[in-house]
């Protein structure tokens, strides 16, 4: 990434457009709340997930 940033750009694009069309479809093991940031590290780091655990932010409510 560091030493190529150009290729690692052209990666990441045609990876999101393999995502796009529904190519590829990654693993995800868990979805949590950001605040539980450090159970989610504390999981990966016990090993045995399987896929990948995403961090959801809290949004902030409409304003009206």
């Amino acid at each position: 990434m560091r030493r190529r940033p150009a290729w690692f750009r052209q990666d990441m694009a045609r990876l999101f457009e393999l995502l796009l069309v529904g190519k590829i479809a990654p693993v995800i093991a868990a979805r949590l709340p950001l605040a539980e940031a450090r159970r989610a590290h504390e999981w990966l780091n016990a090993g045995g997930v399987r896929g990948k655990v995403v961090l959801l932010c809290e949004q902030a409510p409409a304003q009206a």
